[in-house]
C-alpha cells in the first residue's frame, strides 16, 4: 500500500494532508499555485522531510517522524517527474532512461531501456541530446526514465503543463494505459480540471495545505459540495440566491440574487423560504440561444445581452448579462451558426438540476 500523511509548515504554507495511493489508479491533487501540491510530493520522493508524519511506498516505511525514520531519495524505489523535467543535459535520451538502472546486468538494462523507447516511441530518438527534444519528447524520455527503476510508486508533477492541448491528451490516454497495464500506482498533480477528470481515479482538492474535499474526480469537478471548491475548480457560474418559494411535489425550489429581477428554479434543498444560499453550475451545462427557446423541459430560460465572447481553447467562453452574468463554454461552431455577437440578444438555457447547492 502507498499512503500517509504529512504535516509542515513552510512560510505561509501550513500543510496537512492524507493520502492513499492503489495499485494501477492515479491519484490527483488538485489545487491552486501554493496549495502545498508540489511539497507532498517531494515529502514523499525524500526531497524534502515533512516536521511530522508517516510515508509508506509498497507497504514499506520511508518516514516516521515519530520513529526518526527517513529513508534517502535513491531507497524509496519512487520515480518522480518534476515539472521541469530535470533530464541531464549532458546524457543522451537512451542514457537519461538507463541512468537509475544500477547493480544491473548490463543485458537487463539494456532490454529493460529498449523496451522502453520502444513503448515511448523513443526508438528513434535514443542518441539525441535533451536539448534537441520537443516539449513532448522530452516529457516521454523523463516518464520513461522515471519509470525504468520498475518504481511502487509514481509521482508526476505538472506533466504536461508545457504542451499544447493535442499532445496533452494523446499521452494522456498513454499514461492512463501505462498505469494500467504496469499495475503502477501514481500521484499526479495538477491544476486542470479537464486532467483531473481525465486521468484521475481519486482526487484530493487542497486549499492553502488543507483537504477541502476528496472523492471521484467526475462528481466532486461537476458536483462541488461547497462554494470554497466550486470556486477552487473554476466552476464559472456562482450565485448567493434567497429562497423565494419551495416546491416538494416537483423537487424544486425558486431563488433570486439580491435586487435582481431573476428567478432561479434550483433542485430542491433544506433551506426554507426567506433564508439564503449558495448555487453553482458549470459554464458546459449553460446552452445559448440567439432566439427565445419553445417547448423545453429546461426550467431557466435567462433573457440577456451578450456581454463577452473570448477563446477558451478549445471552446469560446461567452458571458450574457442577464441581470447577473451567466458564462457558457460554446463550441466555435455553436457561435457562428447562432450569429452570436456582443450586444447582441441572447438566451441563457439552464435545467434545474444542472445547479448544485453548496454549503459555506
Amino acid at each position: 500500500m502507498n499512503q500517509g500523511w504529512i504535516q509542515h509548515r513552510l512560510g505561509n504554507l501550513d500543510l496537512q494532508v492524507r493520502w492513499e495511493a492503489a495499485p494501477s489508479e492515479i491519484l490527483v491533487l488538485f489545487g491552486p499555485s501554493g496549495a502545498g501540491k508540489t511539497t507532498i510530493l517531494r515529502a514523499i520522493a525524500g526531497l524534502l522531510q515533512p516536521q511530522a508524519g508517516h510515508i509508506e511506498v509498497g507497504g514499506r516505511p520511508v518516514f516516521d517522524s515519530a520513529q526518526r525514520l527517513s529513508l534517502p531519495p535513491e531507497r524509496r524505489r519512487v520515480g518522480y517527474v518534476p515539472q521541469s523535467y530535470a533530464l541531464f543535459p549532458h546524457l543522451t535520451v537512451r542514457q537519461n532512461v538507463a541512468y537509475g538502472l544500477t547493480g544491473l546486468p548490463q543485458r537487463e538494462v539494456e532490454e529493460r531501456v529498449a523496451s522502453l523507447l520502444t513503448v515511448f516511441g523513443l526508438t528513434g530518438l535514443a542518441e539525441r541530446s535533451p536539448r534537441n527534444l520537443s516539449g513532448g519528447e522530452a516529457q516521454r524520455t523523463a516518464l520513461a526514465r522515471a519509470l525504468a527503476p520498475q518504481p511502487q510508486l509514481l509521482l508526476l508533477d505538472e506533466p504536461f503543463a508545457a504542451l499544447d492541448a493535442e499532445l496533452r491528451r494523446a499521452l494522456r490516454r498513454e499514461l492512463r494505459t501505462h498505469v494500467a497495464e504496469r499495475q503502477a500506482p501514481t500521484i499526479l498533480v495538477t491544476h486542470d480540471r479537464e486532467e483531473a477528470i481525465a486521468l484521475g481515479h481519486s482526487l484530493i482538492v487542497l486549499d492553502r495545505g488543507r483537504q477541502v474535499a476528496e472523492g471521484p474526480p467526475l462528481s466532486l469537478l461537476t458536483r462541488p459540495s461547497t462554494a470554497t471548491v466550486a470556486r477552487l475548480f473554476g466552476i464559472e457560474n456562482v450565485y448567493r440566491l434567497r429562497v423565494l418559494a419551495r416546491h416538494p411535489r416537483e423537487g424544486t425550489m425558486e431563488a433570486a440574487p439580491e435586487s435582481k429581477d431573476l428567478r432561479l428554479v434550483l433542485p430542491l434543498g433544506d433551506a426554507p423560504e426567506g433564508s439564503w444560499l449558495t448555487a453553482g453550475v458549470p459554464a458546459t451545462e449553460v446552452l445559448v440561444a440567439s432566439q427565445e427557446p419553445q417547448g423545453l423541459s429546461a426550467q431557466n430560460l435567462l433573457p440577456g445581452v451578450t456581454a463577452v465572447i473570448e477563446e477558451s481553447p478549445p471552446h469560446i467562453r461567452v458571458t450574457l448579462d442577464c441581470g447577473v452574468p451567466v458564462v457558457a463554454l460554446v463550441t466555435p461552431r455553436a457561435v457562428e451558426r447562432l450569429g452570436l455577437a456582443v450586444g447582441q440578444r441572447a438566451w441563457a438555457v439552464i435545467k434545474a438540476s444542472s445547479f448544485s447547492l453548496l454549503a459555506e
